[in-house]
């Protein structure tokens, strides 16, 4: 017997041993061929964090808090492996000894059970179980540690070792919220099978109060909404919280009775009872453990054999197949153990062939391992990873996630998200994700922000520019700024949008949500272009900035097609919540004033034509001059008092090609018309006179006049009139209502 005992041993461990080996090398190579992603990620990324101090944040989903998502404070078990090897292949290969070594509280069940030869044959289905392999290569979940944990703890509940069993219970309740309902399945077996009801009465009323406190009330506490709103549960069977689920079963029980034997939750099933030969059904009472589990897998409409879901089925599933073939075995059939192994045998390597994921199986997928298959794309793979260096923030395509999530702030690339945010973008091309958001992904490269360090076998890298001009400024006791440049490189023309990319660093801690103001100005204040905004459109406030932190942003300046050629100040300005402007002071401490001219920029006039019906202006008002058109124009006030000066703003447009040099004349007028004040000037204080003019082009034209201190008081009519400098003729005048003079 010892030596019969000795040779089982040694098969379940050479079994245990291929299929680690096995299913490492798969998940491995789905990991490196881009068919792992955001689950992986955000587990990696959050142990990450838990082994770094911070047991709540996780930057890749679209809320910072983790909890709203995953309640699984079991994962601190992997933060020793973490510190080893920080990277998150590190999660599969752990993820796969623990899923393989489920088996031998299984074997040594079976074993006293069946004899050495079934419980070789049952372990050697264990490994060939579709369920447990899908768990094994979809992704990385914490679920997986219920197999391992159910497995141990239904051993040592059918040894009637308690204390132990109990240990293994309290670990299940932290693996995650939905592990409460294996729990809740053992204390029904303690209490109805085993007859230990005082015992399976408080297993049972501790998984039901770890429900109500987690699920009831800690979870929408730390949340702000219930758990069963973000969960799949059909809102119209079961409600939205524990109460209306109470009444939900009691009032409406056919229409769950519905849902549980629906095809899709019957075809699930069929998957893992068929692997078994159907011998689960002959050891209900162990079933029972995995009933309450599988009927939320049922009523949450998640019964996906090719999923992370069956996990917390499996253990109970593979009890119940042994206490099925004990009674069948004692039964009074003439097939015999031999007989019966053949049959489980068969049915086993059936169930594989048809649903397996492994190598030979039914659904096992080959285009999902390694892409990385010569040595020039690993290196062009390890190139693509040095790049971006461990303290990065950086933004990813959902696919190269886990490849990078071992940091404080990775985010998942989304159509939504502001690429500002990043240091360094990463992507694989051609990838699926990767192609559905292509024309996202060539906006932010196109920007100017980033340049790109490497394009090569589909593995691209871009980095966040370092500022081409770099500054010591301080706006305030804390935010300084480091640098900018602009993007686009000159020349520059009207119709053209520039994006300044500026760099700021937090000196201390900012207690104030600062915004900023950028603008193009002109020689007499007329501002061109302007944008004010918080920093990356207010998605990263101030107050969120870490001492030491270089954030990067950049504006957009839309230079108007206007815009006359000429010499343009670009300003930045910082301003408090309240409106005020932060002072600016030079690296000596020196104040600057209230805003910083970044830079002079030179602005050619735009020669497109545009439609004056999409152009914003103050009044319309369209009068034909020769070969040039009065569109409107622009008159912030019509009272103004003597020495003040008036801005006035004038919109032309060339009809033809202008055949002489033109001037421009702003006439007040008072009664009988005569002109009390006559200001002439060619367009654009004379920077760009009609003979540059093309047809089509359009300009705003901006005659700032002091009112003379010698005005009366009253209404003035005023005109404006286009005159040829040459003759002295006059082209076409216009009137533009009344200004009023008063002190």
């Amino acid at each position: 017997m010892g030596k019969t005992n000795t040779i089982a041993n040694r098969i379940v461990l050479l079994l245990w041993s291929g299929y680690t080996v096995l299913f490492v090398v798969l998940s491995l190579s789905r990991h490196a061929a881009f068919a792992t992603g955001l689950d992986l990620a955000i587990y990696d990324h959050y142990i990450w964090n838990i082994s770094n101090g911070d047991f709540v944040r996780n930057s890749i989903i679209d809320v910072s808090d983790i909890w709203n998502y995953y309640f699984a404070p079991l994962l601190v078990i992997f933060v020793p492996i973490k510190a080893l090897w920080n990277d998150a292949r590190a999660l599969l290969v752990a993820q796969t000894v623990f899923l393989a070594s489920s088996v031998f509280p299984i074997y040594w069940y079976a074993r006293r059970q069946l004899g050495n030869g079934l419980a070789v044959i049952v372990s050697g289905a264990f490994f060939l179980y579709p369920a447990l392999e899908f768990v094994n290569v979809a992704q990385f979940h914490v679920i997986s540690l219920t197999v391992p944990l159910l497995s141990f703890g239904t051993y040592l509940l059918l040894r009637f070792r308690y204390r132990a069993f109990l240990a293994c219970a309290i670990l299940l309740l932290l693996v995650k919220e939905e592990a409460l309902f294996a729990v809740l399945g053992v204390g029904l077996y303690i209490f109805l099978i085993q007859r230990k009801r005082i015992l399976g009465l408080s297993v049972f009323a501790l998984a039901s109060a770890w429900f109500l406190i987690l699920l009831g009330y800690l979870f929408p506490a730390l949340t702000g909404r219930s758990y069963f709103f973000a969960r799949p549960f059909p809102s119209i069977l079961l409600g939205s919280g524990i109460p209306e689920i109470a009444q939900s079963v009691l009032y409406h029980p056919e229409q769950i009775l519905s849902v549980l034997l629906s095809t899709y939750n019957l075809e699930f099933a069929w998957g893992l009872l068929f692997p078994l030969a159907l011998t689960p059904l002959g050891g209900i009472d162990a079933l029972l453990i995995g009933l309450p589990a599988l009927g939320m897998i049922f009523l949450t409409r998640t019964p996906w054999l090719a999923s992370q879901y069956p996990a917390s089925v499996i253990a109970p599933m593979f009890f119940a197949a042994i206490a099925g073939l004990k009674r069948l075995t004692d039964s009074r059939l003439r097939l015999g153990k031999l007989g019966f192994g053949l049959v489980f045998s068969f049915s086993s390597i059936t169930g594989y062939a048809l649903l397996g994921p492994g190598p030979f199986g039914g659904r096992f997928e080959p285009e999902s391992l390694s892409l990385i298959a010569s040595d020039v794309r690993a290196a062009s793979y390890a190139q693509w990873v040095g790049l971006v260096p461990a303290d990065a923030t950086v933004i990813a395509q959902e696919e190269t996630l886990p490849h990078f999530s071992g940091r404080r702030f990775i985010y998942s690339f989304s159509p939504w998200l502001d690429c500002r945010k990043a240091d360094y973008l990463v992507a694989k091309r051609y990838l699926r994700i990767y192609n559905l958001h292509q024309p996202f992904w060539d906006s932010c490269l196109a920007s100017g922000f980033f340049e790109i360090l490497m394009d090569q076998d589909g593995f691209l890298v871009a980095k966040r520019k370092d500022p081409e001009k770099q500054l010591d400024v301080r706006f305030g006791d804390n935010l300084k700024l480091v640098g900018y440049s602009i993007w686009p490189r000159p020349p520059w023309v009207g119709d053209t949008t520039l994006r300044p990319i500026v760099a700021w660093q937090a000196e201390t801690m900012i207690s104030e949500k600062y915004s900023f103001v950028v603008q193009v100005v002109d020689s007499q204040g007329h501002v061109w272009a302007k944008q004010t905004t918080g920093p990356h459109d207010g998605a990263t406030p101030t107050t969120a900035w870490r001492p030491g932190q270089t954030v990067g942003d950049q504006f957009l300046l839309a230079l108007p097609p206007t815009m006359p050629t000429g010499d343009y100040q670009m300003v930045l300005e910082v301003h408090r919540a309240n409106g005020d402007y932060v002072e600016v002071f030079d690296s000596a401490d020196r104040s600057q004033g209230l805003g910083l001219v970044l830079e002079t920029v030179r602005v050619q006039k735009s020669k497109q034509s545009v439609n004056a019906d999409q152009m914003e202006m103050g009044e319309r008002l369209y009068v034909d001059m020769h070969e040039v058109r009065f569109l409107g124009y622009e008159l912030a006030n019509r009272q103004a008092s003597p020495g003040q000066v008036v801005q006035l703003g004038i919109y032309w447009r060339a009809r033809g090609k202008p055949r002489g040099d033109y001037e421009v004349a702003v006439q007040l007028r008072g009664e009988a018309g005569r002109t009390v004040f006559e200001q002439r000037n060619r367009p654009a204080n004379g920077a760009y006179p009609t003979t540059e003019w093309d047809t089509g082009e359009v300009l705003l034209d901006w005659h700032d006049f002091e009112l003379p201190p010698f005005l009366l008081e009253g209404d003035y009519a005023l005109r404006v009139a286009l005159f040829d400098s040459s003759t002295g003729a006059t082209l076409g005048e216009v009137a533009l209502g009344s200004l009023t003079v008063a002190e």
